[in-house]
């Protein structure tokens, strides 16, 4: 749990430029007040469908944006490759800039039509749909959005 929680509580740290203490009380304070939710009667059904959707939905659906809004509209392969070979023994090709451009999309995408294909015709572990929809995309959509709005806070040495 350490480990875990020491990734958000780091980058809290570091992007809004605030104290070890600070962002150990935020990050593990939210933590701890959205972990009283899964601590209800229906808990289980609550974090069940949580893991379902974020890993099916968000991790892939946050994936896929984050890597065509690199490739295909910032255009930053070039600049990411370069820090990456200037940092590791392992020089990256054009095969590297080929597979996010191309391949990963395509993959991420293909995932994401099949869940969904899924999804549409059968309720993850018989859970009712109104509530499977209402809950479990705007935890998907809802860490989307919230990733894009912390990505919009620029980092304190940027200018």
């Amino acid at each position: 749990m350490v480990s875990i929680s020491e990734t958000y509580i780091a980058g809290l740290q570091e992007k809004f430029n605030i104290s070890r203490r600070t962002s150990v009380v935020i990050g593990v304070g939210l933590a701890s007040v959205v972990s009283l939710l899964f601590a209800t009667q229906g808990g289980l059904v609550l974090l069940d469908t949580v893991d379902y959707f974020i890993n099916n939905y968000g991790i892939a659906l946050v994936g896929l944006v984050e890597v065509v809004g690199i490739a295909w509209f910032a255009r930053e392969l070039k600049n990411l490759q370069a820090h990456a070979d200037s940092v590791s023994d392992i020089m990256l090709g054009s095969w590297w800039k080929f597979s996010l451009r191309f391949i990963t999309p395509l993959i991420l995408g293909y995932m994401m039509i099949q869940n969904l294909r899924t999804d549409m015709t059968s309720d993850y572990s018989g859970y009712p749909r109104e509530f499977l929809f209402n809950f479990g995309w705007m935890v998907a959509i809802g860490a989307l959005i919230f990733g894009v709005f912390i990505t919009m806070k620029k980092w304190p040495n940027e200018k």
